[in-house]
């Protein structure tokens, strides 16, 4: 573990520059669950798989409604601009949500995996983006989600300023837009994974 702790900061900063903090975080889930594999393997407790290649081995949650998995509400709506001074870390517009998640399943998560996308009252899509809701750099309370804990994640949407969707957004308040959550992987903290599978 205590190599798994030395390697994560040096992961993190080698990761591509021109990809969002969300989109690191999530390759850095990714590279810290197969070093834990291969640790294992080395000190001999556990055979080891490429978690990325084996896809045979997939079990699915399967539900109506993505509420059913993970309640989800908008706590606010802003738009920030790109700010010279951050360039590295930022260099579009952005339209900001802040949204809070409860889990409703029953037992502890890592990391709910999947997208948000804004619509209009008539249910016409208008910007969507991928979102990985984690407790990843929680070292003090605890990295994983329990059951029925509420979780605070800031869900960041790139904007285009000549996309007339995205002004939209920019310009509409709350109440005349609809968010909507769809996870996609569940990571429970038992390192098994399931995959959402919406039933019709």
């Amino acid at each position: 573990m205590k190599r798994i702790l030395f390697i994560l900061p040096l992961l993190f900063f080698t990761s591509g520059y021109g990809q969002s903090l969300e989109e690191r975080v999530e390759i850095l889930e990714k590279k810290v669950k197969l070093l834990e594999e291969k640790i294992k393997v080395l000190e001999g407790k556990k055979e080891f798989k490429n978690v990325e290649t084996i896809s045979e081995d997939k079990t699915f949650l399967e539900t109506k409604k993505p509420y059913e998995i993970v309640w989800y509400r908008v706590l606010k709506k802003y738009f920030e601009k790109a700010s010279l001074k951050e360039s590295l870390w930022k260099r579009d517009d952005q339209i900001i949500l802040k949204m809070e998640f409860k889990s409703n399943l029953n037992k502890p998560v890592s990391a709910i995996t999947g997208k948000i996308v804004i619509y209009d009252k008539k249910e016409k899509p208008l910007m969507e983006t991928k979102v990985n809701i984690n407790k990843a750099f929680n070292f003090f309370k605890g990295t994983d989600i329990k059951p029925g804990e509420k979780v605070r994640y800031t869900v960041y949407f790139t904007y285009d300023n000549k996309n007339p969707k995205h002004r939209f957004v920019k310009e509409k308040p709350l109440s005349e837009l609809t968010v909507k959550f769809y996870p996609e992987e569940v990571h429970f903290s038992d390192g098994t994974i399931k995959y959402v599978r919406y039933k019709r």
